[in-house]
């Protein structure tokens, strides 16, 4: 696993890592992270960035393009696919997920696979929020999954108004 590109974005700078092809993370750089390992040359690198730049200026909903390679348990797996189902703009609660996923008593696992996610927006557990639609837990700061929710839900309001 290597990095790929460095990628500024409106929460930050995120940092892309490739193995055999797929993009195995996208995990944003902490701020007081000055070190950047140099990024090796790959096309993937170009696929990222360009689905990056079309996420944040709403013209992309999904990075079902890009390939990646899930590495965690089955359960985790399970979430993760779940979490990459769930429409642009919209949200579930950990509750939801644990249903789908055929274990409805699961919603803390649901929550700890979200804090496990290593494809930041890729598979987007910033949709998943509490039980009565509060923002909780985001491995990258609260502040951060509510700039994201806001972003989705106003590109997608703006996308239903044109129609």
């Amino acid at each position: 696993m290597y990095p790929i590109g460095y990628f500024d974005t409106p929460i930050g700078t995120l940092c892309a890592m490739e193995e055999d092809g797929c993009l195995v993370r996208l995990s944003l750089v902490p701020e007081e992270d000055s070190t950047q390992t140099p990024p090796r040359s790959s096309p993937l690198a170009k696929t990222v960035g360009e689905a990056l730049k079309n996420y944040f200026s709403g013209s992309l909903s999904a990075f079902d393009r890009i390939p990646v390679r899930l590495c965690g348990t089955d359960f985790e797996k399970r979430v993760w696919e779940a979490l990459r189902h769930i429409p642009f703009g919209q949200t579930r609660t950990y509750g939801d997920i644990a249903c789908e996923i055929g274990s409805p008593k699961a919603f803390r696992a649901v929550g700890g696979a979200c804090h496990r996610n290593e494809l930041l927006l890729v598979v987007p557990c910033h949709r998943v929020v509490g039980a009565k639609g509060h923002l909780t837990g985001f491995a990258c700061g609260l502040d951060k999954k509510e700039i994201l929710i806001n972003h989705e839900q106003n590109y997608k309001s703006k996308g239903e108004k044109q129609k």
